[in-house]
């Protein structure tokens, strides 16, 4: 396999030991998140297309979830700040994460490590908030919405599951009810 990729790399005049520049490396494709890059980390989310769709998922979920954790330390500083700018420019990466419709990323981003952060972030829908409507999913899922088991449930995956469809219903029929694209 090595000499035919040289002899290609030969034909094409490149060096066989460089990716070539379609390929690129993962750090290129996905800049670990930062908040002065969030623009960018949008607008690349927003061109991916089917060919590099897996890889760029890969990047988000590999090593514990690196980047979807840096996103989400990064949304509660910029909360912390209360940069509006910032935090729109969050719900843009969220609204391109969310429309890659990739049901691994989607049960990341619901899960109970990132599930607030994810409705956190969509609460600063400019869309939204220019018609003066206030949106608080943590609120509501943190203090108003109650699990009740009215057959007792042992195996925690069963659990998980439910939660998780819950929060997909609740991202589908709620959060994303304005402002995202179907």
């Amino acid at each position: 396999a090595q000499e035919t990729w040289e002899i290609i790399c030969s034909i094409q005049g490149k060096d066989p030991d460089e990716l070539s520049a379609e390929e690129g490396s993962d750090e290129e494709m996905l800049p670990m998140p930062k908040q002065d890059n969030l623009t960018e980390i949008f607008e690349e989310l927003q061109s991916v297309d089917q060919s590099r769709r897996n890889k760029v998922i890969e990047r988000m979920l590999e090593n514990d979830q690196a980047f979807l954790f840096k996103l989400k330390e990064i949304f509660e500083a910029l909360e912390g700040i209360v940069s509006e700018d910032g935090l729109h420019k969050m719900f843009l990466v969220f609204k391109a994460l969310l429309n890659i419709s990739d049901m691994r990323l989607l049960e990341t981003l619901l899960s109970d490590k990132y599930y607030l952060t994810t409705f956190g972030v969509l609460e600063y829908n400019n869309e939204i908030s220019t018609k003066h409507i206030e949106t608080k999913h943590r609120k509501f899922l943190k203090e108003t919405l109650k699990f009740k088991q009215f057959i007792p449930l042992e195996n925690e995956e069963v659990i998980a599951k439910i939660h998780l469809n819950y929060r997909l219903s609740y991202l589908k029929d709620t959060a994303l009810a304005t402002g995202l694209d179907e």
